[in-house]
């Protein structure tokens, strides 16, 4: 009996919706911030968070007090891509939470191209 406690998967059951799944960005362009919306799919008001897990990803605000049912949250994502280095595209993360439910929202970026200026004869 105690082996089929353990057995069993322990799963917490989603409290939001966070849409889109994915971000993607280019910094080889000009671009706008992007946005994401969180839904609160329960029967009590939550408190919904977004935390960027790299320094280069921006997100305002970070909290939202209270959601009621049914209610959303929209954070503006942005990118800073003067801390990017490198020109091969990078990921990094988002954490969505509310109540005892979180989601990572990966956040695609295609860095700039720096071109090397010539050298002086």
């Amino acid at each position: 009996m105690l082996n089929d406690l353990y057995a069993q998967k322990l799963e917490v059951q989603p409290t939001i919706r966070v849409r889109p799944a994915t971000l993607s960005f280019d910094c080889t362009i000009q671009f706008r911030a992007k946005t994401i919306v969180v839904t609160n799919i329960t029967k009590k008001a939550l408190d919904i968070r977004a935390r960027a897990e790299q320094p280069w990803i921006l997100v305002e605000p970070q909290m939202f007090d209270k959601v009621p049912p049914a209610g959303t949250a929209t954070f503006t994502v942005s990118i800073n891509c003067k801390e990017l280095t490198g020109t091969k595209p990078i990921v990094g993360k988002i954490l969505v939470t509310g109540g005892d439910f979180g989601q990572k929202v990966p956040v695609k970026v295609k860095p700039r191209i720096e071109i090397a200026s010539p050298k002086p004869r």
